[in-house]
């Protein structure tokens, strides 16, 4: 009897060990591609030049003032 349970014990065992490790190892290239991610976009956030951004201003209450150009 003790020798059954243990080799159901096995049987059960070793598929969720290699299941877990196949997970764990996703997340963790999951969370490396995250990082990367957000290590680019911080540096296109740093590098933006804010002087591009010409055709609005923002006025006083929040609101954007749009630039009328009139034709003469």
């Amino acid at each position: 009897m003790a020798l059954l349970t243990t080799a159901f014990g096995l049987s059960v065992a070793i598929p969720t060990i290699v299941i877990y490790n196949y997970l764990a190892h996703r997340v963790d290239k999951l969370i490396k591609e995250m990082e990367i991610s957000c290590v680019d976009l911080l540096e296109l956030l740093t590098n933006y030049d804010m002087s591009q951004n010409t055709s609005q201003d923002i006025d006083q209450e929040g609101e954007i003032a749009y630039e009328v150009s009139s034709s003469e």
